[in-house]
């Protein structure tokens, strides 16, 4: 039986196709992150599970939505570790940019 998957890809900071990180508070960041969480099919169908086992840690959220701009460090640090207790699987990439000039 053929085991399929699914990735769920995500970005962060700034491609770099401006100004990069100077002093002002508009500057683009100096890095760019990419994230993925690969998962099989099976698993898969588990995410909505796990989503709102994470939820419940988080009572005072009126939404099921989970934005880790939104949390704390100790709350980021809460919800990967449940994460990397559930699957195996994933990747992420920080790339620092030089500045073109």
């Amino acid at each position: 039986m053929v085991q399929k998957y699914v990735a769920y890809v995500d970005e962060a900071g700034d491609e770099g196709f401006g100004k990069l990180g100077g002093a002002s508070p508009t500057a683009q960041s100096k890095w760019f992150a990419l994230g993925a969480m690969i998962v099989s099919d099976t698993e898969n169908r588990d995410l909505p599970l796990w989503r709102d086992s994470i939820m419940q840690d988080f009572p005072k959220k009126k939404s099921r939505d989970l934005h880790f701009r939104e949390l704390k460090h100790e709350q980021r640090v809460h919800v990967c570790s449940i994460l990397a207790g559930e699957t195996r699987r994933g990747m992420h990439r920080r790339i620092k940019q030089n500045n073109p000039a």
